[in-house]
């Protein structure tokens, strides 16, 4: 009976030991996943910026391609009005 309580005294340490192991891994983990979050956050925001500057360009584009388009209409309504009236 004694050799059994021993036995089992023995189990319960090992137990204990491989908890505290567990512990400190999920402890290591949840730092890892910290500097993670972190870098993932630093670089979400770059591609946000690099978005956002993206969408000005696109938008002067269109401005830019829209000015030039009224300006060669213009031109041909010119051009026409030439060929009729003069």
């Amino acid at each position: 009976m004694n050799s059994k309580m021993e036995k089992m005294s023995e189990d319960i340490v090992a137990i204990k030991v491989a908890q505290a192991r567990t512990d400190g891994k999920i402890e290591t983990l949840g730092v890892q996943i910290n500097g993670l979050e972190e870098k993932f956050d630093q670089r979400f925001e770059t591609v946000e910026t690099k978005i956002g500057s993206l969408n000005d360009r696109i938008g002067q584009q269109e401005f830019t391609n829209r000015g030039i388009f009224v300006g060669l209409i213009l031109v041909v309504l010119g051009g026409v009005a030439k060929l009729v009236f003069g």
